[in-house]
């Protein structure tokens, strides 16, 4: 990462009242060719996108004693209003800005997100447990969920990774699409499935 210097680094440590800096990403990488050749990422783990959707989560919370709270799984598009588990069948999907005029911004979802131990710490005292690997195991494990994968049987799965076919646009393009400040998605949004599969992969 690059420091973006004392200018912001003072700002975002008054807004959220702690000492902190800003860094972008210096470069792009490649994501897992296997699932979606010819596109990049920055910070994040494989992907640029991770879906979760909260009904999934409360389904996952109706077996535990505690509240998991959706910060563990780390997404970065959160859905709701949908069944439990849906998330499996869409294979693409929109982002229509809500209640405004614009292009819908395009997803792919490529690959069910298996989980490492991060979701068991604790985000706010950093105490980690057993859950909700144990109950992924038993609910969401790839030999459950009779994946076609042989190495994905022992994986525990939890969100979907996807990407952006908009991300690879020339800027003139882009810009024609989106305007001037680019793709953007904004809490609200409406998701639209635009096709569905029909398999667990």
């Amino acid at each position: 990462g690059v420091d973006e210097g004392d200018t912001a680094a003072q700002w975002f440590s008054t807004y959220l009242n702690r000492e902190c800096r800003l860094v972008r990403h210096a470069g792009r990488r490649p994501t897992d060719p296997k699932y979606a050749d010819g596109f990049e990422t920055g910070f994040a783990d494989g992907f640029g996108f991770l879906l979760a959707s909260t009904s999934s989560l409360e389904d996952l919370n109706k077996r535990y004693d505690e509240k998991i709270l959706m910060n563990r799984f780390r997404p970065n598009i959160v859905v709701s209003g949908a069944p439990p588990w849906a998330e499996d069948s869409w294979a693409g999907m929109e982002i229509q800005p809500n209640g405004k005029e614009g292009t819908p911004i395009p997803l792919l979802s490529v690959k069910p997100c298996s989980r490492c131990q991060m979701p068991c710490i604790e985000q706010e005292t950093a105490i980690k447990g057993k859950e909700p690997t144990e109950l992924l195991k038993k609910l969401r494990s790839g030999r459950r969920l009779k994946t076609a994968k042989e190495s994905w049987e022992t994986e525990v799965f939890f969100g979907w990774n996807l990407v952006c076919p908009a991300s690879n646009l020339s800027p003139e393009k882009s810009q024609e699409l989106y305007g001037q400040s680019g793709i953007i998605c904004r809490v609200g949004d409406v998701l639209q499935v635009t096709n569905t599969r029909e398999l667990f992969p």
